[in-house]
C-alpha cells in the first residue's frame, strides 16, 4: 500500500479543496482518497496529481507521416497527400514510427487511446499492452455497390483487433460512406461506441447539403466514375446522425465547421432516440492542434457546447497532422485560445470524459476502486496556470 499527498489534486471531475492524500495498492487500484488530509506517513509532493490522460481520437498507424504533409492545406488536399504518400514507406519504417509514437503518448501521461485503424499495422504494438486501446476499425466507400464487400473486409480486420481488446467498426465520415454502408455499421454496432469524423471542412456540408463542392472531383478521382451527389438540404450532421440509432455512443470528432444549430439538433436527436428506447450518448471530441494544422481554424461551438451541457473529450489526431501526441498540449492549446472553460473543466475533458467515451469505467477518476493511473505534473503551481512545458511523471 502507498500514500501520496499534494495540495493540488484533481480527481478527474474537480479539484479537491486543499488537495488530499491518495492511498493506492501495488497494482494501482485506488484504496481511498482523503480530501484535504495530509497523512503523516504519506509521500508529499509539489505540483498537480491527476488521473492518467485519455486520448479519445488518434491514428497511430499514420505516425510515419510526421513532418511529411504541409500545414494548412485544407482537408481535401490533406487526404490527397495521405493517399499519394502511403506507399512510399517500408513496413519496417512504419512499424518503427508506431513504436516511437506510442512511447511518446506514454511519456506524455496518456493511459488509454481510441485509435482509428484502416490496416493491421498497429496490431504488433498493441499486443504488448503498453497502453489500453479501443480500436475503431474504419470503413469508407461512397458507392452502394461496394458496401457489402467493404464491410466484410472491415469485419475481418475487426476480428484481429477484437482478440486484443474492445473494438468496433465505424464510418470514416459522412462524405465518404454511402447510406447502405452506414446501415451496415448501424445494424451491427450495439453497446460499443461509434467514432466518426464530423464537419472537419466546409466541403463536407457543401456536399451533403447542396451536392456541390471540392469533394465531387475528389470522389470521382477515387471511384474513377462520374459522381452525382444528392443534395439533402440538411447539414452533414443533421443528415448522418439519425442513421446511427442502434443504442451506440457516438463520438463526433473534430467538428471544425459545426454550427450552433447542429449542436442543438444533435442534442434533440439523442433525446428522441432515448425516448424511443435506443439509449445513446454523444461525445464531442476536439483535436485543436490538428484543426490548426489542417484547416488553420478552430471550432467555434465551444460556447454552445458549454451552454448545452454537452460532453467534450480530447484527441490528438495523428502525427501526420500534429507535432506531438500529447493530450496535455491539446488542453493547453484550448486554454490559450478560449476563455469559456476553466482548467478544472479542461482536466475533466482529458480524463473522466474520455474514459466515459471509450467505455473504460475503471479509468479517468481518482476514486475508490478505480485504476486510472496517477500522474504527477511536477511544475504545476497554480490551478489556473498550466505550465507551458510540463514535467509529467507517472506515479503508477
Amino acid at each position: 500500500m502507498h500514500k501520496i499527498y499534494s495540495q493540488l489534486l484533481h480527481n478527474g471531475t474537480r479539484f479537491l479543496n486543499n488537495g488530499g492524500t491518495i492511498i493506492y495498492a501495488n497494482n494501482g487500484t485506488i484504496i481511498d482518497v482523503l480530501a484535504g488530509q495530509q497523512l503523516a506517513d504519506a509521500q508529499i509532493v509539489d505540483g498537480l496529481l491527476c488521473p492518467g490522460f485519455i486520448n479519445a481520437h488518434c491514428h497511430l498507424e499514420l505516425s510515419y507521416l510526421q513532418d511529411v504533409i504541409p500545414q494548412k492545406t485544407g482537408l481535401v488536399e490533406f487526404i490527397n497527400h495521405i493517399n499519394t504518400k502511403r506507399n512510399l514507406f517500408t513496413e519496417e519504417f512504419i512499424h518503427e514510427k508506431i513504436i516511437t509514437a506510442e512511447q511518446q503518448m506514454i511519456d506524455n501521461g496518456i493511459v488509454a487511446v481510441g485509435d482509428i485503424s484502416n490496416t493491421n499495422y498497429t496490431i504488433a504494438q498493441k499486443q504488448k499492452r503498453n497502453l489500453q486501446y479501443h480500436t475503431f476499425v474504419e470503413v469508407a466507400g461512397v458507392l452502394d455497390s461496394i458496401a457489402a464487400n467493404r464491410f466484410a473486409d472491415a469485419q475481418q480486420l475487426l476480428q484481429q483487433f477484437a482478440a486484443l481488446h474492445n473494438s468496433s467498426i465505424v464510418p470514416h465520415a459522412p462524405y465518404s460512406v454511402s447510406k447502405q454502408l452506414m446501415q451496415h455499421v448501424n445494424n451491427t454496432s450495439t453497446n460499443f461506441p461509434i467514432s466518426m469524423h464530423n464537419q472537419e471542412c466546409q466541403a463536407e456540408d457543401d456536399l451533403i447539403r447542396n451536392g456541390v463542392g471540392e469533394f465531387i472531383p475528389f470522389l470521382e478521382n477515387i471511384t474513377k466514375q462520374q459522381f452525382k451527389a444528392i443534395a439533402h438540404n440538411k447539414s452533414s450532421l443533421d443528415y448522418t446522425l439519425p442513421q446511427l440509432h442502434n443504442k451506440q455512443s457516438v463520438l463526433l470528432v473534430h467538428n471544425t465547421f459545426t454550427q450552433k444549430a447542429d449542436v442543438i439538433n444533435a442534442k434533440k436527436n439523442i433525446a428522441f432516440a432515448i425516448a424511443n428506447g435506443n439509449h445513446q450518448q454523444l461525445f464531442w471530441v476536439t483535436c485543436p492542434k490538428a484543426n490548426l494544422y489542417i484547416e488553420g481554424k478552430l471550432p467555434e461551438i465551444y460556447n454552445c457546447l458549454a451552454i448545452e451541457n454537452q460532453t467534450i473529450c480530447i484527441g490528438t489526431d495523428s502525427l501526420a497532422s500534429n507535432n506531438c501526441l500529447s493530450v496535455y498540449h491539446e488542453i493547453l492549446c484550448m486554454q490559450q485560445q478560449y476563455a469559456v472553460f476553466s482548467t478544472e473543466e479542461l482536466l475533466q475533458f482529458a480524463t473522466s470524459n474520455g474514459a466515459a467515451a471509450l467505455q473504460m469505467p475503471h479509468l479517468g477518476q481518482i476514486s475508490k476502486g478505480f485504476t486510472p493511473g496517477i500522474l504527477h505534473i511536477c511544475n504545476w503551481v497554480l490551478k489556473e496556470e498550466m505550465p507551458i512545458q510540463p514535467i509529467i511523471k507517472r506515479v503508477i
